[in-house]
């Protein structure tokens, strides 16, 4: 299965696709048992070849992300025994051509961590935040100098974090379960040295100790609250949902109509060049240049909405070039007709049951 995609243009004017293969999911298919099922891969020729940029049989590749200045991110995880979740970060500033990944995690190699990396966040300068948890939330570390070394961010008034979200250069945190009648969370807009709280939300559920998880869509300029039953498998159906356009200040309810609006779609699901938008909405990628409304791209999806992982779009001289990220391959819109480009990824079929 493919986990996350993302494309990081070079200096030359060329694009580098990169993606995380996963193992698929199957009842009888032992995890790693596939050659490359667990890697990083890359193609600088828009998916007609792929090359495996990093493949660690102890480490899984979780999320990738790149910086400003075209240096590549990658966060893994690892189960040990006894049983416990270990995170690594890496660096590589080629971006994933020379195979130098520098380990930059705060913590040591071989230590048996109290907590492990479950989210970082690239501001536009560079500047690092990673959320480090244990199960029962978490504290937010940063850096300024790629990694290089790692401060504790203090928070007054909030004893654990449970989610973050960046929109530079405002940063928020939520704690991880929801107080009725409270503020969701804090905002900082200065990288975390004052904080502010969040706006109130209008009309909330009354049911007690539900799950608070922020995200953030740069795109939209949206910052999402989601609360969720804690019974629940996923965070997919959350019990109620708001957004905020002002930094947090006010809240509203997410109402999805006919047309695209932020919220109605994951925020990975949306992306921007200095072209036009687009979003996958309703079983339909939408573009709306920029300045103009959303508009339906005729063609149907190559694959069931339900199993798109991401949106891509990566500006070319003339137009854009969209690609569809699903669990199942990858696929560019060339004209009106979607092309595979995932044929080179050990992507694993799952084995069919005996």
């Amino acid at each position: 299965m493919i986990g996350q995609a993302l494309s990081v243009p070079d200096s030359s004017g060329g694009t580098h696709l990169f993606a995380i293969t996963r193992p698929p999911i199957a009842p009888n298919l032992a995890q790693g048992n596939e050659p490359g099922c667990e890697a990083l891969w890359r193609s600088d020729d828009a998916g007609i070849t792929w090359t495996t940029v990093f493949s660690n049989g102890a480490e899984a590749p979780q999320t990738i992300t790149a910086d400003q200045a075209g240096g590549l991110y990658l966060l893994t995880q690892r189960l040990q025994f006894p049983l416990y979740l270990a995170g690594n970060l890496y660096r590589d500033a080629s971006p994933g051509i020379d195979g130098q990944w520098n380990r930059i995690s705060p913590q040591g190699r071989h230590d048996v961590p109290n907590v492990a990396i479950s989210t970082l966040l690239v501001g536009r300068d560079g500047t690092l935040t990673a959320l480090a948890e244990n199960g029962n939330g978490g504290a937010l570390l940063r850096s300024d100098d790629g990694g290089a070394t790692w401060r504790s961010v203090i928070i007054p008034h909030l004893l654990t974090v449970g989610s973050a979200a960046l929109l530079d250069p405002m940063l928020a945190v939520a704690p991880p379960l929801y107080t009725l009648g409270q503020p969701p969370g804090l905002a900082s807009d200065d990288g975390g040295g004052h904080w502010r709280p969040l706006g109130l939300l209008p009309n909330a559920p009354m049911a007690p100790g539900l799950q608070a998880i922020l995200t953030g869509n740069p795109i939209s300029r949206a910052l999402l609250l989601d609360l969720v039953n804690p019974a629940a498998v996923t965070p997919d159906s959350p019990v109620a949902r708001y957004v905020s356009l002002d930094g947090g200040y006010h809240w509203s309810p997410v109402v999805c109509g006919t047309r695209p609006a932020p919220g109605c779609a994951p925020p990975a699901q949306w992306a921007q060049t200095t072209r036009a938008r687009y979003v996958l909405y309703q079983n339909h990628i939408w573009t709306a240049p920029l300045g103009h409304a959303w508009r339906r791209l005729p063609m149907s999806l190559p694959a069931a909405a339900d199993t798109v992982v991401q949106v891509l779009a990566i500006p070319l001289s003339q137009s854009d070039q969209i690609y569809l990220v699903t669990l199942t391959g990858i696929w560019r819109l060339d004209g009106a007709r979607w092309t595979s480009v995932s044929s080179g990824l050990a992507l694993g079929p799952p084995a069919s049951e005996s």
